[in-house]
């Protein structure tokens, strides 16, 4: 089945997440979680995409962007970012095959409200899974 075009638009925020492959860990520790944030922040900088928001959890991420040139810079930094870091993953641990559950998926943040209401889900992310007291405390969190 082929995948549905993203119909992106400039100047929108947009909600980016993914989980790992069958549910699994995706970040083993702290290199990954660096290699992941250093690879994304590498692609959004070379595509002029603003990534306002993340969130790291070992399973899965959360990002909030937004695109202020060409539209089609957003799938074009996921694919180029999320490729590289499947190669890494791979290569490191010694695996083979998917990282993440299919490809990421994307939500349009239709207004101040939704970018709001999101970013306060960002923080208590961790917090809820037992990972820090305060959304201050966890190194993966960028609201």
């Amino acid at each position: 089945m082929p995948r549905l075009k993203r119909n992106f638009r400039i100047c929108y925020y947009y909600h980016l997440y993914n989980r790992g492959n069958r549910k699994s860990i995706v970040f083993y520790d702290s290199a990954d979680y660096q290699f992941f944030l250093d690879n994304i922040y590498y692609y959004a900088n070379k595509y002029s995409v603003n990534i306002l928001a993340h969130c790291l959890m070992p399973n899965h991420y959360h990002l909030v962007v937004q695109c202020n040139d060409h539209a089609k810079n957003i799938s074009s930094m996921m694919q180029s970012a999320m490729t590289r870091f499947c190669v890494y993953i791979n290569k490191r641990y010694d695996l083979v095959g998917r990282t993440f559950q299919g490809t990421y998926k994307h939500k349009l943040l239709e207004t101040e409200y939704d970018l709001l209401r999101l970013k306060k889900y960002l923080r208590e992310n961790p917090i809820k899974a037992g990972m820090v007291t305060k959304s201050e405390y966890y190194r993966w969190l960028r609201t």
